[in-house]
Parts: structure tokens; sequence; C-alpha cells
């Protein structure tokens, strides 16, 4: 699949305006460090609430006390992210404590979590879910959300979803944040080590307002990123 560069120039806001997330929810699973925490910081200073789907690690912790300090709102809700039966529970405490989440933003091979969002965002008529992807998160993305084949890029799960939603109000977007460093390890990819964190938190942030809905279904990159296509 071919990546779509998105120019700099098209994130810089029109006439000095910055991006306006208010009254919306956002659910970020990690968010305790690397590209996760900028984006959930990112989201929190646009004015969405945002839920932190994770393991109640310091970093996350950390997240959520960052966000709050700066005047946001953040949740943090702890789930194995590979055992459904805890990201679960653990979504619907998001829910009940921030709202019906409006945007997901998770890592590729953890795209299960969207079947505990979908529903809420079909019944609304409108949701965004942005995976973040990059060689590794392609490698290993399976499909959890029924019977859809696995592999290719960006995944065949998230493909399943923009072909049998996108009538629905429902947009999707694979992120490449960019190469990482040779020697880098799963976790530390996992967590967007070694990514442009600034530029791809950007254009996320686009994406979360629906400022570039017609790229829905498509596989982007910020053009300066190093990125693989």
């Amino acid at each position: 699949m071919h990546t779509t560069l998105i120019p700099t120039k098209v994130l810089a806001p029109a006439g000095g305006a910055s991006v306006q997330l208010d009254g919306t929810v956002a659910l970020v699973v990690g968010g305790g460090r690397g590209l996760a925490r900028t984006v959930a910081r990112r989201l929190a200073a646009a004015g969405a609430r945002v839920g932190l789907l994770g393991d109640r690690s310091h970093e996350a912790i950390e997240t959520v006390r960052l966000i709050r300090a700066a005047g946001g709102v953040a949740e943090l809700a702890v789930a194995d992210l590979d055992n459904r039966w805890t990201v679960a529970p653990a979504t619907a405490r998001l829910r009940e404590r921030l709202g019906a989440a409006d945007i997901l933003v998770t890592p590729t091979d953890l795209l299960h979590v969207a079947r505990f969002v979908l529903p809420d965002q079909l019944q609304r008529g409108h949701g965004r879910i942005v995976a973040i992807t990059g060689q590794t998160g392609a490698r290993r993305c399976r499909s959890k959300l029924g019977a859809a084949p696995t592999g290719g890029a960006p995944c065949a799960a998230l493909a399943e979803i923009a072909a049998w939603h996108e009538r629905d109000g429902i947009r999707t977007f694979s992120v490449d944040p960019g190469l990482p460093p040779v020697g880098m390890s799963v976790p530390d990819l996992r967590h967007g080590h070694g990514a442009d964190h600034d530029r791809a938190a950007e254009l996320i942030l686009h994406l979360a307002a629906g400022d570039i809905d017609e790229l829905s279904g498509r596989h982007l990159s910020v053009d300066g990123c190093p990125s693989h296509t």
C-alpha cells in the first residue's frame, strides 16, 4: 500500500488559529510515553477529554498528571491490552467518566480495542479511528474484529472497518510516524520511540478534528518524516 505524504504546510493552522476539540472524547491506547504521550497531551490541550487505556505504569500516571496540571481532563483505565476480558470493562469505565469516545488512537497491533468503541460511534453516526503503524505495526498486525484475513498494510482489520462503516460516518486512518533507529525493541516501537513525535502528533490532531477526512482509508505520513512505502 502506498504512503500518502502530508506536506507540513498543510498542517499549519490558517491565520494562526489552533485546532479545537472542545466537547470531544479521545481514547489513547497506551499514552504512557513516546508518541502516545505526545498525542494524548496535544489532544487534551486542544480541548478533548482524554482517556488512557493500558497498564498502571509510572509513565501513564505521569501523563495524566501532566495533562491535569495543564488544565486538561484525563483519566487512566488499567487493562491487559492483549486480554479483551480486561479491555472491555476498562473502556466501559472510561465511557462512564468521560463519555463515549469520538476518537480512538491505537497501535495497529492493538486495534481490537476498536470493537469496544465502534458501537457508540455507529450509534452517533460519526467517529474517527487512527492506527499507528510503521514497519513493526504492519508486520505484526492481525485481525481481531472477526473473520477478516490477517496481514496487509496498513491492516486488514482497519481495512475491514473502512469497508463496512465508511458509509456510517466512521473515518479510518493509518499513520506512519517514521522509521525507528536500528536496534530499537518492539516495546519501544509500540510506544513510538524513534519517531518524529511532534509532526506525527500534529497530523493526528488534524485527523481528530476532521480537517482531512477526505483522506480516510489511507496510510499517511507527514512530509519530512522518514517513511517506508
